[in-house]
């Protein structure tokens, strides 16, 4: 083991407390002591049944007679074409994304993977080899360079094609997606015997697949392919699987959002198949942890303490999953989890732009709990807008529904085809949202403006780290501004690219030089010891605000440097559309000051020493600095040594952009003042051969 995994080791350890650390060893021992165990056949299904003797066939006639999922509840005579006739785009999509299953064709983040015979289910797209079919305490898929397409193996291994085959066989009643999901089905049983292999290392993984094979066999559990035989070994594997996550729940410094994910698993294995011995035990043991830790996971006013708009998604997505399995439970929603769900909702509504997007905010992998409409994402309505549809539904909220994209065909699937008459009856949303929203726990600042361009959103980030003592998807943002337009971004968030590889673009995707904000003495804010550790923390807080007709400011500031002597104070103002961020570096002596300004892609110039011209695709925006005489502006794109200029739209894919820094070295106090106006885009706004693409 090198050096740099030893000191991982010791950052992981001391996030822990001692009651986690001693229990945390229990379980590695136990696991070490249950490979000596891991050869054992698999129990009889007589022995994991409820009320046995049941004979498969009779197991999977109660399967076929329950109705739990609410599309379930009401489907139009002719499903397929009612379908079709209402979103002709999505369908056209399903039908594509099912052939492609089908065919065992994928597309796992940036990597394209297919199979000409069956999958392999272990196989590496980025190292283009199979991991071992090893014990699962024996497969160290963290160690750098072991397994670099983990993400990409468990993706393909949380079975969400599973759904999009049944809903095509469901709509249509095609057999060939019947018989593609039950074979792919089978042999996934076949190559993933219980406890063996990196498909068993996960716990999250394990509860995300079950929810989808929980979902896919409602889909597909009327097809004649689907035999008594199949059902019986599927709830082997079932009781196999809700048995190992119980057994080794994310707790302590782990207990983020993969705990949720894993007591959601729980829920579904123990609603979805009653007639195990477990269920119901996993059915109470998922539901109180899983409503205990929404609520702890999300502040009040419906930030996710991850600080995270990507984890948001899973949250509420989860949140949603929950409230659909607890009405087919016959469980009672707690009023807490319903109030942090809302809040979600109303963060996501404060956020959204003109597009549908959201700022990436923290780390995000792309992921989704389930996968319903698989154009989401690609085209409208974006999965966000489909959150406010169903937050919608859920609360009676005009505004949500305003800011959707109507009854869309994920709504259609979580809500049943009944909701539509339910949407339809929400009332028209009366006056404009407020141009100044705060969210003090969650540390955000949102301000919002109708203008020529389309409407301005920028958002000041004043919030804590993360999670609890791993804070394990911050990144070190204190005061970053992030600014949209049209909904169009033009400031922007560099993303998150991948979290195992080269530890080199780890760190700097979560470092302080990827972000709107200002870096001391080249140090970043929050000390980064690993690629999921933090050391010295900043700590950020919301300041004054004010908000008249025809101006806006909030201020912030942060302790980040103060092992330097140095606040950083940051105050943004808007008035008859000129934006001003005003940094200010208080304490003594002398320090290097940079500040970024990570632009979208776009064409720019640098007309005077002073100020940006940047062209994007229907705005034009200008930026021009004042500060101390020492002030140099630069701009870098796509550099490699030092890193900089690069942004990741989308996990495992980084592109080049244009970073406005901005660098002085003087003594303290420093104060630098950036005016950014934002206007149509001109046909000729730059000049002719001064333009930078």
């Amino acid at each position: 083991m090198s050096l740099a995994e030893y000191k991982s080791y010791w950052h992981r350890l001391r996030a822990m407390s001692p009651a986690e650390a001693a229990a945390r060893l229990r379980g590695n021992l136990a696991g070490r002591w249950s490979r000596r165990l891991d050869q054992r056949p698999a129990p009889p299904l007589a022995a994991l049944l409820a009320h046995p003797p049941l004979a498969p066939e009779a197991l999977l006639a109660s399967a076929r007679a329950r109705r739990l999922l609410s599309f379930e509840l009401e489907l139009p005579p002719r499903p397929g074409v009612w379908f079709a006739a209402r979103w002709p785009e999505a369908h056209a999509a399903l039908l594509d994304s099912a052939a492609r299953a089908a065919g065992r064709r994928f597309t796992l983040f940036a990597a394209e993977l297919s199979f000409t015979g069956p999958i392999d289910w272990h196989y590496d797209p980025v190292a283009q080899r199979s991991m071992p079919l090893s014990h699962w305490t024996a497969i160290p898929y963290w160690r750098p360079g072991y397994c670099p397409g983990v993400k990409e193996i468990w993706e393909l291994n949380r079975c969400q094609h599973f759904v999009t085959l049944g809903q095509v066989w469901r709509l249509a009643g095609e057999e060939e997606y019947a018989r593609a999901l039950l074979e792919q089905w089978q042999g996934w049983l076949d190559g993933n015997p219980a406890g063996r292999g990196i498909n068993w290392t996960s716990m999250l993984e394990l509860g995300l697949r079950l929810i989808s094979w929980s979902w896919a066999l409602a889909l597909v559990k009327n097809s004649p392919l689907l035999s008594a035989e199949f059902y019986a070994r599927l709830l082997v594997s079932v009781h196999q699987q809700a048995a190992h996550i119980s057994g080794h729940l994310s707790r302590g410094s782990s207990a983020n959002n993969h705990l949720l994910g894993e007591a959601l698993g729980l829920v579904y294995a123990g609603t979805c198949f009653p007639e195990l011995k477990g269920a119901a035990a996993w059915r109470k043991q998922g539901f109180h942890l899983f409503w205990s830790e929404l609520v702890r996971q999300v502040h009040p006013d419906g930030v996710i303490k991850e600080q995270s708009t990507g984890y948001m998604r899973y949250l509420y997505d989860y949140g949603t999953l929950a409230i659909t399995a607890a009405a087919a439970a016959g469980e009672g929603v707690p009023p807490a989890v319903l109030q942090r769900m809302a809040g979600m909702a109303e963060f996501t509504a404060a956020l959204i732009d003109e597009a549908g997007r959201l700022p990436q905010i923290g780390d995000g992998d792309d992921g989704q709990a389930l996968l319903l409409d698989p154009a989401a994402g690609h085209a409208a309505p974006s999965p966000w807008r489909d959150l406010l549809g169903s937050a919608a539904l859920q609360f009676g909220r005009a505004d949500f529904k305003a800011l959707s994209a109507g009854f869309s065909p994920t709504l259609f699937w979580l809500h049943g085809a009944a909701a539509e008459g339910a949407f339809a009856r929400i009332p028209t949303p009366a006056g404009a949202p407020p141009s100044l929203r705060l969210f003090p726990e969650g540390g955000y600042a949102v301000l919002r403006s109708e203008a020529e361009s389309g409407r301005q959103i920028g958002l000041l980030d004043a919030g804590p780290l993360g999670l609890d003592a791993m804070a394990a998807h911050g990144h070190a943002d204190a005061l970053s501004f992030w600014l949209t337009a049209g909904g169009e971004p033009l400031l922007i968030d560099s993303g998150t690219y991948q979290y195992r590889g080269e530890e080199s673009w780890r760190r700097y995707f979560r470092s302080t030089a990827a972000h709107n904000t200002v870096r001391v003495a080249g140090r970043d804010q929050s000390q980064i010891l690993g690629p999921f550790q933090w050391g010295r923390r900043a700590q950020a807080r919301l300041l004054a605000s004010s908000a008249a007709e025809a101006s806006l400011a909030i201020a912030g500031e942060h302790d980040g440097y103060r092992s330097l002597g140095v606040i950083h104070r940051r105050r943004v103002s808007l008035e008859e559309g000129l934006w001003v961020v005003e940094d200010e570096l208080l304490g003594r002596g002398r320090a290097a000051v940079e500040l970024f300004w990570h632009l979208a892609p776009c064409r720019w110039t640098m007309p005077a020493p002073d100020r940006l011209e940047a062209v994007f695709g229907g705005c034009q925006v200008s930026i021009r600095l004042s500060g101390p005489a020492s002030l140099r502006l630069q701009v870098v794109e796509g550099a490699l040594e030092p890193i900089q200029g690069w942004f990741s739209p989308h996990f495992a894919v980084k592109k080049a952009n244009p970073v406005l820094c901005i660098n002085t070295d003087e003594a303290l106090p420093v104060h630098i003042k950036s005016e950014i106006r934002i206007g149509p885009a001109c046909e000729r706004s730059i000049p002719a051969g001064d333009e930078r693409l």
